[in-house]
């Protein structure tokens, strides 16, 4: 009993609660005022979107604040913006064949070419990655060093001062407006990524490794079938974040799929063709922002831990 107590002081003694001071309430009050106002402001605004997609268009040209009048609106035309949205086509000039050909391709087509952008990007992120990470985390070899520099000034550098010598080289290729650009845009392996599956993989003893090894387990089968596992929280975590950017990638589009646009491709089209009427571009941007918000809504918290978990180091 009398170690029992001794050991319970020195819990209490080890982990003493800090006591806040005056400065430490007014600052922590401060962030949190802030914190809310700022995330009003950004619902407020989501909502004002989404009241002002129903409205008729010349009723919010005379007043874009009243989002609460539907003067104009009835029954039968609640959705009138949304059904345009839908019927939205884009047109473009393709060469199929060897021949120029004009083409037109609706929402629903562009539908499809973002999923099949979504599901090469997010393969390639759970596949690279975290294969370049686990290797410069566990082994040791030559120009190891040279790899992790690589992968931070990748970091630094702008995307939009490689783009120049990207369509350059894509061309040379003969791949420009296929899916292949996307392929090899997202199979690079660098990138933040990387230090996050390196710095995971680095906190796991490489006892796992070892008993997989004294099991008749090779390096590739230690690492896909006891490492990789044991990351799944953090490639759940990267795959939603992958799927989410490239769902709201307007870029890789309009630069190398002319010929495949997507559905942010199409919403900016729409948005400068009704640039005088509002709620159906409000329409428009309620459609495609509604799924990103539903993801992260519900992985939010796998998100967090799976990001902190690749942070922490221990």
């Amino acid at each position: 009993m009398e170690g029992c107590g001794i050991l319970m002081n020195t819990v209490k003694t080890k982990y003493k609660v800090k006591k806040l001071t005056k400065g430490d309430v007014v600052f922590a009050a401060i962030v949190l005022t802030v914190m809310i106002l700022f995330a009003a402001s950004y619902i407020f605004m989501f909502f004002w979107v989404v009241m002002n997609s129903f409205r008729v268009v010349a009723n919010y040209n005379a007043d874009p604040m009243a989002m609460f009048n539907f003067e104009g609106v009835t029954f039968s035309n609640l959705f009138d913006n949304y059904k345009t949205v839908f019927d939205y086509t884009v047109q473009y000039t393709a060469v199929i064949g060897g021949k120029r050909q004009h083409v037109t391709i609706g929402l629903i087509d562009m539908f499809g070419n973002s999923l099949m952008q979504i599901v090469i990007a997010v393969g390639c992120g759970l596949i690279f990655p975290p294969a370049v990470g686990y290797v410069i985390s566990k082994y040791n070899f030559k120009g190891k060093r040279i790899i992790e520099l690589a992968v931070v000034m990748t970091m630094c550098i702008p995307t939009i001062g490689t783009t120049a010598s990207v369509i350059s080289f894509y061309d040379k290729l003969g791949i420009m407006n296929t899916w292949w650009t996307v392929l090899l845009s997202h199979s690079g392996g660098l990138g933040f990524g990387v230090l996050l599956y390196g710095n995971y993989f680095g906190a796991i003893p490489k006892e796992y490794i070892e008993s997989a090894k004294l099991d008749g387990a090779g390096n590739f089968r230690a690492y896909l079938s006891i490492m990789l596992p044991q990351a799944l929280p953090i490639l759940t975590a990267q795959g939603i974040l992958t799927l989410i950017s490239n769902w709201n990638d307007y870029m890789t589009s309009f630069l190398y799929l002319r010929y495949n646009p997507t559905v942010a491709y199409g919403i900016n089209a729409l948005s400068n063709q009704y640039s005088n009427a509002y709620p159906v571009v409000f329409a428009a941007l309620f459609m495609t922002s509604a799924v990103t918000l539903i993801l992260f809504a519900c992985f939010n918290k796998k998100i967090m831990r799976s990001m902190s978990a690749g942070g922490v180091k221990g």
